[in-house]
């Protein structure tokens, strides 16, 4: 059952996560702030915040994905094979799997890395590079549990840009008709599907991914000194170099969005020009440099990795095309533009090089 204010004020006093003397004294500020699931920040005067998700008890799969992020985060508290996980996600104070309720440490003023790329459409290097070292963190702290096969919580499973053309809608949305027009044109397209099969079969189990990485779940915290990974709801065992790819689209799909109508064409060649190469490169090769270099990387298996990132970057334009269209009659023109250029650089992988990293421009 989904708690009401008051009944989350007392769940959370009864478990002395709230101290009922602020209570008393009028200090607990409860905010909704829902989104997927109901969110709340409690904001208590001179205290620990918290942040509180809660997946209603008739949402099955909302609630499956909570227990994925729970088990994240106990990971990191757990340490281990884990060690260094618990630097990069938010604090983890508990989770009620028979009331769907995740408790996480509220953060302090922090500066998301969307509201960067949307400000400026792009991310300074220096903090795309702490971003690949946080992944890099990540991704090492899950790779004993993905090659000993543990987390029966997490399903091992392909991201669905690599599997959409022969399964149903995106799980958890309800397709409208502009998606189910965008999917029957990517269905019908052996080019675009046999490539995605291929970059399919190339996917390996080796590490922690977050799943669906977006800069906006990077955030810059305690004043610049730390970053931090949010919202693993769709964390799993699987291929390190997907988180890459889909922050390596990122900016790219932030300037398709935001160009107007007789750009699109330019972008749906997936050749929009050198000027736009010259843009995205720098914040792209910091990622992958700072991912590679936490790592441990030799050359070659830095551009193995590259290689990967690139595929899947192509791949989640897919996934980025269908959400454009979430609501819609018909797919937008940024929705056409988004799938032709993923197309394009999906199809021809040095092309993906010049446009994202600026490699041969």
């Amino acid at each position: 059952m989904q708690l009401s204010t008051p009944e989350l004020i007392d769940y959370l006093v009864e478990r002395r996560l709230v101290d009922g003397r602020d209570l008393v004294d009028g200090k607990v500020v409860v905010a909704d702030v829902t989104r997927r699931n109901r969110n709340r920040r409690v904001e208590v005067e001179g205290a620990r915040g918290l942040f509180i998700k809660q997946a209603g008890e008739d949402d099955q799969r909302k609630r499956d994905s909570l227990v994925r992020e729970a088990v994240t985060y106990e990971f990191a508290v757990a340490g281990g094979e884990l060690e260094g996980l618990e630097s990069v996600t938010p604090r983890y104070l508990g989770f009620d799997q028979q009331a769907g309720l995740l408790v996480l440490e509220l953060l302090d003023a922090h500066a998301s890395l969307g509201d960067e790329l949307r400000a400026s459409y792009g991310v300074r290097p220096e903090v795309a590079a702490a971003c690949g070292d946080a992944l890099a963190v990540a991704a090492r702290s899950g790779m004993g549990v993905a090659l000993g096969g543990g987390a029966p919580a997490l399903p091992r499973a392909l991201p669905w840009p690599l599997v959409f053309h022969g399964a149903q809608p995106m799980p958890g949305v309800e397709g409208s008709a502009g998606q189910s027009q965008l999917l029957a044109v990517v269905r019908a397209d052996a080019a675009h599907v046999g490539v995605l099969s291929e970059i399919a079969r190339g996917w390996r189990v080796e590490a922690l991914v977050h799943g669906d990485l977006k800069w906006d779940n990077c955030v810059v915290v305690d004043g610049g000194k730390r970053l931090v990974l949010l919202d693993w709801e769709l964390a799993d065992l699987g291929d390190a170099a997907w988180d890459l790819g889909c922050l390596l689209q990122g900016a790219l799909s932030q300037l398709i969005v935001t160009s107007p109508q007789q750009n699109l064409a330019a972008f749906a060649s997936g050749q929009p020009g050198p000027q736009v190469a010259a843009h995205l490169a720098p914040s792209n090769r910091a990622l992958l440099e700072g991912y590679a270099r936490t790592a441990g990387l030799s050359r070659e298996a830095f551009a193995d990795l590259r290689l990967r990132a690139l595929r899947y970057a192509a791949a989640r334009m897919v996934q980025t095309a269908y959400e454009f269209s979430m609501g819609a009659a018909e797919p937008p023109p940024q929705a056409w533009a988004t799938l032709a250029c993923g197309r394009a650089l999906a199809l021809e992988p040095p092309a993906a090089a010049r446009l994202l990293l600026g490699e041969g421009n």
